[in-house]
């Protein structure tokens, strides 16, 4: 889910982009400074596919912290620095569009978000030098003759191959695919909330699948067919908006104009383009959901809308305690509409305001037609697990319900579909998930303590340095990502063994690990380097700075296995490295070691 006010992770939009994949494709710099109120809070998150199955292996970034998704398409971040007026989730992998979510956290909170991944299909190819049109979903993407240049800038006439996916505005899993939120940033610099009329991601493609893009001085045309419940409301004019990557927001730029049921615009550039009505003004709100029992509605999904004209202006879901935050049209009745994966609940009135407001008591959901699925999650000691994430999984639905202090989860549901669920529980801290277990989910159902034990997740790196034993599980593997001249002389590129952790005390560690190469065998001096930080740099603290930057004389590297792309890569180190610690003196010759197992990107 989008997270709007928090949430998980729109509008009508185009993604056109003029690169393959990489994890900065479609960067547009703009001037906008958003706002940035600094809290501390806790993510948890699956990354899905459109049958709802989790993706292993994608890259999720949050500001400077990364994350890979593990076999169940899940990622943890642990009391890491959000903005509480918008934080910006950004989730890559090969194959697919880039996903994002932008959320509205609070101090302290742990928040749960979805992103639904869109596969890269071709959808159709014309002539670059006679120019076409290519038709997907409920839009279409025109190019004029000889309107297609490529990485040379040399105008392109051979076959254009055009890779596409339509966003339907009113589809039930929107607020899933959507990129970033309803939020943008009009041609005033003013920011505002918006409704979407329909979106399309686009990339255009050589025979060889190298990038194009749009001629100078040539425009695409873009074209939306309104869905036919938004058609009464539509303007005869429709702002356009396309993506901010930096950060996280849809910039105005050009118009759209209504013939008959179809919106018609063109634009100069590629990059996520959208249609959408937008507000005036906006305020920032606080609210809580709550069951008619007083206990809080965990990750409650919900949609804004404006009681006085109808638009659906975002999307979010509580948090853990039931709690949400986030902008709302000024001056306008709003309806929080809550939902589930069957349909919409109730729906609550309030406003309008003029100023930010605390929405005061809880709203009230009545509990009548929910079943709550319950547990504990448990280590191999039968101790609870604080933060541990359960993944609940029915027909293409999923949800994922995040442990308090003692491994406690509960999840109110219903089912349109299924009674059958299947669970697995996840600890990250300790690199271990449940067996998957299936349940027959008719009404309330505690199902009692699951163990995460003897069941090992697929990636870590196990370190130890100077006698200090690290476990990680947030880990990856970015091949040829770094560049270095080794000798002053000669450039090498180095791949980067990654892996971050957080602590029970929110002690942070990171290590990084420097190969020239991936193949199996021994590697050391200029083919190596190391990196180690743990805690806080305080005097007297528990900091720890450790580097042996390439070239590394005294650590040894073993890559034991190569299992190619989409496998693992496995091996070993050791050796001893220079550094300092919290007193900011220096140490010498500190022993380190570690074992690796990470996944090799397809």
């Amino acid at each position: 889910m989008k997270n709007w006010f928090f949430f998980f992770l729109l509008l009508p939009l185009v993604t056109f982009s003029c690169r393959k994949d990489s994890e900065d494709i479609r960067i547009t710099q703009t001037d906008y400074q958003p706002p940035i109120v600094l809290v501390t809070g806790s993510l948890s998150g699956q990354i899905v596919g459109p049958d709802g199955t989790g993706i292993s292996d994608v890259m999720v970034r949050v500001g400077s912290h990364a994350a890979v998704t593990n076999e169940a398409g899940l990622y943890q971040f642990r009391d890491i620095q959000m903005n509480a007026r918008g934080t910006y989730v950004k989730a890559y992998k090969q194959g697919y569009f880039q996903g994002s979510d932008r959320l509205y956290v609070s101090n302290g909170s742990r928040n749960v978000s979805t992103i639904e991944l869109k596969p890269k299909t071709i959808v159709g190819s014309f002539n670059g030098a006679q120019g076409g049109s290519v038709t997907v979903g409920g839009a279409e993407v025109s190019l004029p003759a000889n309107g297609v240049i490529d990485a040379q800038n040399n105008t392109y006439t051979g076959t254009v191959q055009v890779v596409a996916a339509y966003m339907n505005p009113v589809a039930n899993n929107i607020a899933d695919i959507m990129p970033g939120g309803l939020f943008g940033v009009n041609t005033k610099g003013e920011e505002v909330m918006m409704a979407s009329m329909g979106m399309v991601a686009v990339e255009l493609l050589d025979g060889a699948g190298n990038a194009l893009q749009v001629a100078p001085g040539k425009r695409a045309t873009l074209q939306f067919t309104v869905p036919g419940s938004l058609l009464a409301n539509a303007p005869a004019e429709i702002p356009l908006w396309y993506f901010d990557e930096t950060d996280g927001v849809w910039i105005e730029e050009g118009s759209a104009n209504l013939n008959g049921n179809l919106y018609v615009g063109e634009v100069s550039h590629f990059t996520d383009w959208n249609i959408d009505v937008p507000t005036d003004e906006l305020v920032f709100v606080n609210g809580c959901f709550v069951y008619d029992d007083g206990s809080p509605a965990v990750s409650q999904h919900f949609r804004v809308v404006s009681l006085d004209n109808g638009w659906n202006f975002g999307y979010g879901s509580a948090n853990t305690n039931g709690e949400f935050s986030g902008y709302i049209p000024a001056n306008e009745t709003i309806g929080f509409n809550v939902y589930d994966e069957c349909g919409q609940l109730q729906s609550f009135s309030v406003g309008p305001f003029s100023d930010d407001a605390n929405l005061g008591e809880c709203f009230v959901i009545n509990s009548a037609d929910l079943a709550t699925f319950s547990g504990q999650l448990t280590d191999c000691d039968g101790n609870g697990v604080d933060g541990g994430l359960v993944q609940i999984r029915w027909s293409y639905f999923s949800e994922v319900a995040v442990t308090d202090e003692n491994g406690n989860f509960s999840l109110s549901l219903t089912s349109c579909t299924s009674n059958e669920v299947s669970v697995r529980g996840f600890d990250f801290l300790n690199s271990q998930s449940t067996e998957t277990t299936s349940y027959s989910f008719t009404e309330d159902l505690d199902i009692g303590a699951i163990a995460a034990c003897d069941n090992p997740l697929e990636e870590f790196i196990d370190a130890s340095n100077d006698g200090t034993s690290d476990y990680f599980y947030l880990v990856g593997l970015s091949i040829d990502s770094l560049t270095v001249s080794p000798d002053s002389l000669i450039f090498a590129s180095y791949s980067v063994i990654s892996g971050e952790q957080i602590s029970g005390t929110g002690i942070r560690t990171s290590i990084n690990l420097y190969v020239s190469d991936l193949a199996p065998g021994n590697y050391s001096g200029n083919d190596v380097g190391f990196n180690y930080v743990s805690g806080g740099n305080s005097p007297g603290g528990s900091y720890r700075y450790l580097d042996c930057f390439v070239p590394c004389g005294s650590v040894t590297l073993n890559i034991t296995s190569n299992g190619g792309p989409g496998g693992f890569l496995e091996g070993n180190y050791s050796g001893t490295s220079d550094g300092w610690d919290g007193n900011q003196q220096p140490l010498f010759n500190v022993p380190v070691s570690g074992t690796f197992r990470v996944r090799i990107p397809q």
